[in-house]
């Protein structure tokens, strides 16, 4: 039974006492002027909380209280979070999977030929070794680093997003120093820096996102919204910078070589060509280092102005959805416009359609508690309504881009709240929990049957069941 059921005999009991000999004594009562609300609240609120989480009920009769006490949004808010942020922690492992496999992919995929590479193992015995050792060594030193850590899905997620966010730093800082191999005579330069670089930045980006998550201890929901306004902050820094400087394009190298009969080969003109690639290089250095500046900022404005919403799981993969068709509608609207991709024009209106489909998201998810399956739902809905735009054009022989664009952007409109109609979502709060809600369980079984066959013998046959829940 729930604490709040009893919210009634509270406040009798705030009124008389009873004595030792089973008497009930009328004590006096301070004026209602007097009591303290917040404190009433708060005592209730931690009641409620008592189970780490707080039902529809429990959230209707405390949102009753508030109004009752006459107690703003901003001190609720920031009581719940202080309550759920310093509850005790006990040990979730729920996200170490995620961590282990996630190490087994980077050490295979960048380690295992990386490191023969820089230690100039030419023979293909190192690389197939090696790419094995990884594998292997991944899953061990994470499996013994993990074993007693408090890991839940929110931790893992920002310790996956810090490790991709390190390696696109590390190939960032290649694009500032210089480091990638040049593009003519690779063989004879044979540079190692950015090879170093890239392995350096792995577990650097983990464990700035460690580090992230101990500060902040977001929520499952929250580290996947941490996560998404990072990308938004390096992509929008790196497009404004193409709006104001242009895009550069790296020159051909065809252009500087020439056929030399005598000898039968092509000749590169080799001052020409690095004397052209010099501005790309110029721009391409500029560009990196304000799209490595545009990364931290995200993260910390979704903190400073996000910071406090109760984001469930759905409701961030909620936020990608609006990110992406975000971007989607932009380009869509300068196709209708007749802007060209690559134009500033261009770069604005998708830009500007990712933040916004991202804001706007989160405004029509503010006071909702999405789940998995809801969201994937909400996913599946617009992209059939742009598919039904597509298909609607098809049949009526519709070959202007404009008019496919419009009709792609009302088809995936009506997609979406066609979708959102037919949903029943869960007030704000429902889901509110110190510990990650998993996005979906795998419960595989094993079970051996008896049953007669032709001869009418008896023989055991083996089956094997997979039950999924999301």
């Amino acid at each position: 039974m729930k604490y709040l059921n009893a919210f009634p005999v509270i406040l009798v009991l705030c009124c008389i006492t009873v004595t030792a000999t089973g008497q009930t004594t009328v004590v006096d009562t301070t004026p209602s002027d007097s009591l303290n609300p917040q404190g009433i609240y708060e005592d209730l609120l931690r009641s409620a909380f008592r189970d780490g989480t707080i039902d529809e009920n429990e959230r209707y009769l405390l949102r009753s209280l508030q109004s009752s006490l006459r107690l703003p949004d901003s001190f609720v808010t920031r009581l719940e979070n202080d309550i759920i942020r310093n509850q005790p922690d006990r040990l979730d492992q729920s996200g170490r999977w995620p961590v282990v496999l996630q190490n087994i992919a980077i050490g295979s995929g960048l380690y295992g030929w990386t490191v023969p590479f820089v230690l100039d193992a030419e023979d293909p015995k190192w690389y197939i070794g090696t790419e094995m050792l990884s594998i292997g060594g991944a899953f061990y030193l994470t499996y013994q680093y993990t074993k007693n850590m408090n890991i839940p899905y929110s931790r893992a997620q920002m310790m996956r997003g810090g490790t991709l966010l390190g390696l696109r730093y590390g190939w960032l800082i290649n694009d500032v120093l210089d480091l990638w191999p040049p593009d003519i005579d690779i063989e004879e330069e044979n540079s190692k820096g950015w090879a170093v670089t890239l392995m350096t930045s792995v577990p650097a980006g983990l464990w700035a996102g460690d580090y992230l998550y101990k500060r902040w201890k977001p929520s499952h929901g929250q580290s996947w919204a941490l996560t998404l306004w990072g990308e938004l902050g390096g992509f929008t820094a790196r497009n404004l910078h193409q709006m104001a400087a242009g895009i550069e394009s790296k020159p051909d190298r065809s252009e500087y070589e020439h056929y030399d009969y005598m000898s039968g080969d092509w000749i590169l003109d080799r001052t020409a060509y690095n004397k052209a690639l010099e501005p790309y290089k110029d721009w391409k250095r500029v560009n990196a280092l304000i799209e490595m500046a545009g990364y931290p900022l995200g993260i910390y404005l979704e903190h400073r102005y996000f910071g406090d919403r109760h984001y469930t799981f759905g409701d961030a993969l909620m936020l990608y959805q609006g990110r992406f068709f975000g971007w989607i509608y932009g380009m869509l609207t300068a196709e209708i416009a007749d802007i060209d991709f690559d134009s500033p024009a261009g770069i604005g209106f998708r830009t500007a359609g990712s933040i916004g489909g991202t804001l706007l998201m989160g405004r029509y998810i503010a006071d909702e508690d999405w789940s998995f399956g809801e969201s994937v739902l909400m996913v599946v809905g617009t992209g059939s309504g742009m598919a039904f735009g597509v298909g609607s054009a098809a049949l009526m022989d519709i070959s202007e881009g404009d008019i496919i664009s419009a009709m792609v952007m009302a088809g995936g409109a009506g997609g979406f709240f066609l979708t959102r109609s037919i949903l029943d979502i869960s007030k704000d709060g429902t889901y509110s929990s110190l510990e990650s809600r998993k996005s979906f369980d795998v419960i595989p079984s094993f079970s051996v049957v008896p049953v007669r066959d032709g001869n009418n013998r008896t023989v055991f046959q083996s089956m094997v069941q997979a039950e999924i829940l999301f």
